[in-house]
Order: structure tokens, then C-alpha cells, then sequence
């Protein structure tokens, strides 16, 4: 499905969700916060590039940095997958770059002709480590050899958490769903420089092709409303089961971050997860 018409199918479908919740058909008018800060579905960030890779999983890169500010590129990853992604993850577990996780993705694009914004990412945090000449690594996935590829199920919650655990390393902050939530949620991450987000629904949901509204949104204070900055092109839809995103930059941000979820409160039901990093004392809470 185009992102235009995605766009609008969640427009319409969280106004639906949210008028079963005896809230406004606007998503606007129904913010859940306890400054109750107006929402917006506006796309901050544009897709620097996606790649559809063998096992089933689309993996976007986007640059959610404000073009007319300037300054370095602030790039997120998002993966959406129906199935188990063996390689993917053998790969995340190397603490790649952005440009790094591109090119092992996509084996073919020389270096030379990344995406500028992956390289200067890449540039940016190489420096930073102390190695400002870094050739992108070529990273192995010896690790996933063996594992087969199946349809993901994330209804065992012990299952799923410690699926999660495994991708995302260990931080400072954490919240992981006990049980299956079902609705609106959000969960405040506040001015975390790194951070990793999972949702997932099950098989089993009785609404299969209604999508789960998922992203990631920021705001720059508590009086502003919230921006959706990941793509939300595809959300949780029939076509997918899992969502993750995650996030690493050096330095504090001055944007506050949540995660956000819209399902049927009735009839669906996903779990979710977050994992993020304090190391500046930017974290306001959730």
C-alpha cells in the first residue's frame, strides 16, 4: 500500500479506535497524558532508505533531523517483520551503525553510493569513539546460521520479553508490558539520546486487517503536541506482527520521545516494550 493511502487508512482507523475508547473522533482532541497535550499525526522524518530483506523483514532508515535547522542527520530504524528475522538480529547484536546495518542488508551498494545521511551518522559516531578514519565494518552473520525463518508469535509474553532482551541491550531506563495491553497507550521515554522500542501482536487477534497505529513521537516541551517522526507507512497491519525502532546518538536531545499505540480496545492486542539510555540525566520519566 502507498504511504499516502496508509496515512489516511490510520487516520481512519485511529478515529475509529478512539471513538470506541468515548473519546473525539479526533486523535487530536483525545490526548491520554497527564497534560493532556494535543496529538498530531505529522511526519517529522523522511525515509532515507529501505531495504526488503530475505527473511521477510522491511528495515527503513530515517533521518528525523529538522532540514531547515541544519546540523547532523538524527537517524532511526525501523523494522517491521511477520516472521523471525535470525540474520537481522544476529546482525543488531554486533551494535552496528546505521550505515553498517544498511550495507550488511544490502551487500551490493558499495559504500561509495550510501546514503549520505548513514554516511556522515556513521562519520559522526566513529569520531566520537575515538576513531574519526573508521571504514564501516563488514559484519558477519555467522550467528544466524541454521536458524530458519517462521511466522512470529509474540503471545507467550516470557517468550517475547526475552526476545526483546536479546535485541536490545541492556539501559538505564525499561518498561516491558507484564501482559497483552489492548487500546491507547503511551510510554514517555523523555530526552534519552539511545533508545529501543518493541510492539508486537499476536496471531490471534480476531481483527486481523485492522492495523495497529504504532511510532514514534516527540515533542519539543510539555506545551507543544506531539509529532510522529518514525514512518509509520505500514503501522502493524495483516501484513505484520512486529514493530521495533530504535535509536543512538552521542548526545541529548532536546526533544522529548514516547511510544505510541492504537488498537481496537476490544478486539485487539499487542505487547510492548522499551529500553533506553540515561547516561546524560535526560530522562523525565515515564
Amino acid at each position: 500500500m502507498k504511504r499516502s493511502a496508509m496515512h489516511l487508512f490510520a487516520h481512519r482507523t485511529s478515529s475509529m479506535i478512539l471513538a470506541a475508547l468515548a473519546c473525539s473522533s479526533s486523535v487530536a482532541a483525545c490526548a491520554t497524558d497527564e497534560d493532556a497535550t494535543p496529538e498530531t499525526a505529522d511526519v517529522a522524518a523522511h525515509v532515507v532508505a529501505r531495504v526488503e530483506t530475505p527473511e521477510g523483514a522491511s528495515v527503513i532508515f530515517v533521518d528525523e533531523s529538522d532540514p531547515e535547522q541544519g546540523g547532523a542527520p538524527a537517524i532511526g530504524v525501523e523494522i517491521l517483520s511477520s516472521t523471525t528475522t535470525p540474520t537481522t538480529d544476529a546482525l543488531l547484536a554486533q551494535d552496528p551503525t546505521a550505515l553498517e546495518l544498511y550495507l550488511a542488508l544490502a551487500p551490493a551498494a558499495p559504500a561509495s553510493q550510501a546514503p549520505r545521511a548513514l554516511v556522515v551518522d556513521h562519520e559522526l559516531s566513529s569520531a566520537a569513539a575515538g576513531r574519526p578514519d573508521a571504514a564501516p565494518r563488514r559484519l558477519a552473520v555467522a550467528a544466524a546460521t541454521g536458524e530458519s525463518v517462521g511466522p512470529y508469535d509474540c503471545a507467550d509474553t516470557v517468550s517475547w520479553a526475552n526476545d526483546f532482551k536479546a535485541w536490545a541491550p541492556v539501559l538505564d531506563g525499561e518498561y516491558i508490558a507484564p501482559s497483552a495491553e489492548s487500546g491507547y497507550t503511551t510510554g514517555y521515554v523523555g530526552y534519552a539520546p539511545t533508545f529501543y522500542f518493541d510492539v508486537c501482536r499476536p496471531a490471534d487477534v480476531v481483527w486481523a486487517y485492522q492495523p495497529y497505529w504504532t511510532g514514534v513521537q516527540r515533542r519539543a516541551n510539555s506545551g507543544d503536541a506531539w509529532v510522529t517522526v518514525s514512518t509509520n507507512t505500514d503501522a502493524l497491519d495483516y501484513q505484520f506482527r512486529r514493530w521495533r525502532y530504535y535509536r543512538t546518538s552521542l548526545t541529548c536531545s532536546s526533544y522529548q520521545y514516547r511510544l505510541a499505540v492504537i488498537s481496537n480496545p476490544t478486539q485487539n492486542h499487542y505487547r510492548r516494550a522499551a529500553r533506553w539510555a540515561d547516561e546524560w540525566s535526560c530522562q523525565i520519566g515515564l
